[in-house]
């Protein structure tokens, strides 16, 4: 049991370390004044590079991080994907129901959301490939 925990939470981590450091690099390159000009409470809408940018770095988050789940079940790896997938889940609605954070369109909580989940099956399925 403790081993499948780890195994899901290994993946959540790994999925949150690349989604921040791949989130500054983005906001650093595409939002005019960087990092501190984003966290500014004047600032405006975010520019469409940088949503595309974040939008791919949630994707390859979640694949790395369902790809690491997928690794470290000890027995069942699609079972811990989706557990991963379903703590998505339960932290995408509430995001997605509270509204976007200023400079971000309505539709981008549920995006975000969305392609986290579809994120971790993919990078499940392609590390499953790998061990055949």
């Amino acid at each position: 049991m403790l081993r499948s925990v780890g195994a899901v939470v290994a993946g959540f981590v790994t999925m949150m370390v690349v989604v921040m450091i791949g989130t500054l690099a983005a906001t650093a390159a595409f939002v005019p004044g960087g990092v501190r000009a984003s966290m500014s409470a004047t600032a405006g809408p975010l520019p469409a590079s940088y949503l595309a940018a974040n939008l791919l770095v949630s994707f390859l988050g979640a694949a790395t991080g369902g790809a690491m789940a997928a690794r470290l079940a000890p027995t069942s790896p699609w079972m811990h994907v989706a557990g991963l997938a379903a703590l998505l889940l339960v932290l995408a609605v509430p995001s997605a129901l509270r509204g976007s954070s200023p400079g971000q369109p309505g539709w981008y909580p549920w995006v975000i959301g969305l392609i986290g989940m579809g994120g971790v099956v993919v990078g499940a399925a392609i590390a499953g490939r790998r061990a055949a």
